[in-house]
C-alpha cells in the first residue's frame, strides 16, 4: 500500500467525519436516550438541559463550545 494515500488531506478528513457521526450517534442514542451523563463539554451540555428543560443538548453543546473556537 502506497504511504502518501494516509497522509492525503482528504483521507484523514474523511476519517474525522466519519468518527465524528459514529460518536454522535452513539451519544445520541445511548447515553441521551438512558438519561445518562458523559464527561467534557457535552456532559455540561446535558446537565444544563435535564437541568432547565430548554432546548436539546446539541444546541447546547454548539453554544458551549462557541468560546472554546473561538
Amino acid at each position: 500500500m502506497n504511504r502518501d494515500f494516509t497522509y492525503r488531506i482528504w483521507w484523514n478528513l474523511m476519517l474525522i467525519t466519519v468518527g465524528s457521526f459514529l460518536c454522535g450517534a452513539a451519544l445520541k442514542g445511548i447515553v441521551v436516550h438512558h438519561g445518562f451523563v458523559s464527561g467534557g463539554v457535552f456532559g455540561t451540555a446535558l446537565l444544563i438541559q435535564y437541568s432547565s428543560g430548554w432546548g436539546t443538548a446539541g444546541l447546547w453543546y454548539m453554544v458551549l463550545n462557541l468560546p472554546l473556537f473561538a
